[in-house]
C-alpha cells in the first residue's frame, strides 16, 4: 500500500494527492469525455487526499504509479484509473 511505501517520507502522500488533483483538472480541461470527482458541487463525492491504502507500483521508468479502483475517483464508465507521479514530486526512492 502507498502508506507503507511512503512511511519514511512525510509530506509525499499529500504532495502526490495534490499532483493527482492537478493531473485530473488538466485532463478534464483537455477532454470533455474525461470526468473525475473533482469540484463537482457535491463535496462529499469530490476527491480528497487519500488514506494511503491505495495500490501502487513503479513503472519501467521508476516513476510511482498510484492506482484507484473503479468508482473511487471517477464514474464507473472510466474504469480503474492510474496516475503517474513525477519524480519531482516524490523524490527518489
Amino acid at each position: 500500500a502507498l502508506r507503507e511505501l511512503l512511511k519514511d517520507k512525510p509530506g509525499v502522500l499529500d504532495a502526490a494527492g495534490n499532483n493527482i488533483k492537478q493531473q485530473r483538472a488538466d485532463l478534464m480541461a483537455a477532454d470533455d469525455n474525461i470526468i473525475y470527482c473533482y469540484n463537482t458541487g457535491m463535496p462529499e463525492d469530490d476527491f480528497k487526499v487519500r488514506t494511503g491504502d491505495e495500490s501502487c507500483y513503479f513503472n519501467d521508468r521508476g516513476e510511482l504509479v498510484i492506482a484507484f479502483a473503479e468508482y473511487d475517483v471517477a464514474p464507473g464508465y472510466m474504469g480503474a484509473v492510474e496516475f503517474t507521479i513525477p519524480a519531482s514530486v516524490t523524490g527518489t526512492f
